[in-house]
This record gives C-alpha cells, sequence and structure tokens, in this order.
C-alpha cells in the first residue's frame, strides 16, 4: 500500500488495501463493472495483480 501511496496513486483505502492485499496473495482482483476505472487498472498493473471484472453476465469478464 505505501508504493501506491508514495507513487501518488489517487485511489479510495478499500481500493489500495484490497490491491495490496491481492499482490502480496499473488492473487487476481475481482471487481464490479461500475468500479473499473483508469486509475485502478494502473496500479494493479505497477504491481503485477491482474483484474477481473465482473458483470451481469453469467460468466466473469476478462479485461
Amino acid at each position: 500500500m505505501g508504493e501506491l501511496m508514495g507513487s501518488g496513486t489517487r485511489l479510495n483505502l478499500l481500493s489500495l488495501e484490497a490491491l495490496a492485499a491481492a499482490q502480496h496473495l499473488s492473487a487476481d482482483q475481482c471487481i464490479a463493472e461500475a468500479d473499473n476505472n483508469p486509475e485502478l487498472r494502473t496500479a494493479a498493473s505497477s504491481l503485477g495483480v491482474v483484474v477481473r471484472v465482473i458483470g451481469n453476465s453469467p460468466e466473469p469478464t476478462l479485461r
């Protein structure tokens, strides 16, 4: 989380914690379509975290 905050990433605390946890656990992060935004994607990419967007379709959507 400190890496992201130090780099000037502008995300809310919950997003920062979720990204830090995903990185620590080598896990993907699943988010709702409504929460998909460029800042989150950029931060996740910089940490090597895969973001999966889950919508109203029966299958999760990979982006």
